[in-house]
C-alpha cells in the first residue's frame, strides 16, 4: 500500500491538526470538543479570550469574526477536494529516453578533470624543483578548475531537480490513487498522507457559504488546468 512509505509525524488523533488556519485573520485553528457526544469544532485561536494574554503569539486579531466550523464537515470537504483532482489521474505513458544521460556524462568529465589537475599539480612540483617554467600547467589547471566549477553547479542543480521530481511523482501517485485507497488507511496513515500533500487549509465564510481553501505543498507543479 502507498501508505507504508509515508512518514508518520502527527501526535494528535485529529485528522487536520496543524494544517488549518483561519481565513479571516490568519491564525491557526484547533479542534475543540463541542458537545457531550464528543463532536468537535475547529476554532480560531484568536477567538479564545484566554489566549489574548497567555498565548498572545497565537492571536492575529482579537476581534476575529470566525465562529468556528464543525470539524467533520471540514474534514469531509478537504478529502472530497483531493478526490476531485482527477486531472492528475491520466498519467502519461512513461517512455525510456534513448539519449545519453547528461548527468552521467558530466560526472565522468568531472572525474577526469580532477585526475588531470592532480597530474598537472605533480608536474608543477617536479618542474619547479628543476627550475623549469610551469606556466602552461598553471593555465591548464586554471581552465580545469573553472570547468570543474561549472560542472559542479550543473550537478547541484540536477540533483535539486531530481529531488523535486521525486516529490512531485510521489504526490501525483498519492493523489491519483487516493480515492481507491483512502478507506483502507488507518487514521494515522490518513494524517500522514494529508501532511505529505497539504501545505495549509484556510477556512472562512462568504455570506452563507463556508469556503475551504486547500493549498497543496507542490501546488505550482501539480495543478494545471482541470480537465
Amino acid at each position: 500500500m502507498l501508505s507504508r512509505s509515508i512518514t508518520r509525524t502527527s501526535t494528535s488523533d485529529y485528522l487536520l491538526t496543524g494544517l488549518v488556519y483561519c481565513g479571516k485573520c490568519g491564525a491557526k485553528m484547533r479542534y475543540q470538543k463541542w458537545n457531550k457526544d464528543g463532536a468537535c469544532k475547529l476554532i480560531c485561536y484568536s477567538t479564545h479570550k484566554s489566549n489574548h494574554k497567555a498565548k498572545s503569539y497565537l492571536v492575529k486579531d482579537e476581534n476575529c469574526p470566525s465562529k468556528g466550523f464543525w470539524a467533520t464537515d471540514i474534514e469531509n470537504a478537504v478529502v472530497a477536494q483531493l478526490f476531485q483532482m482527477s486531472f492528475l489521474a491520466d498519467e502519461a505513458a512513461t517512455k525510456t529516453n534513448s539519449f545519453v544521460d547528461p548527468v552521467a556524462a558530466y560526472e565522468q568529465e568531472l572525474k577526469s578533470l580532477k585526475q588531470s589537475v592532480k597530474i598537472w599539480t605533480r608536474l608543477i612540483e617536479k618542474y619547479e624543483r628543476q627550475g623549469l617554467s610551469t606556466e602552461s600547467f598553471e593555465e591548464d589547471i586554471a581552465n580545469a578548475l573553472c570547468r570543474q566549477q561549472e560542472i559542479e553547479r550543473f550537478l547541484k542543480d540536477a540533483d535539486a531537480q531530481r529531488r523535486l521530481d521525486k516529490k512531485i511523482n510521489k504526490a501525483k501517485s498519492l493523489l491519483r490513487n487516493l480515492k481507491s485507497t483512502w478507506q483502507h488507511f488507518t487514521q494515522e496513515e490518513k494524517q500522514a498522507v494529508l501532511r505529505e500533500l497539504i501545505k495549509t487549509i484556510k477556512i472562512y465564510t462568504e455570506g452563507e457559504d463556508t469556503i475551504v481553501d486547500v493549498d497543496l505543498k507542490l501546488n505550482s507543479y501539480l495543478v494545471s488546468k482541470k480537465q
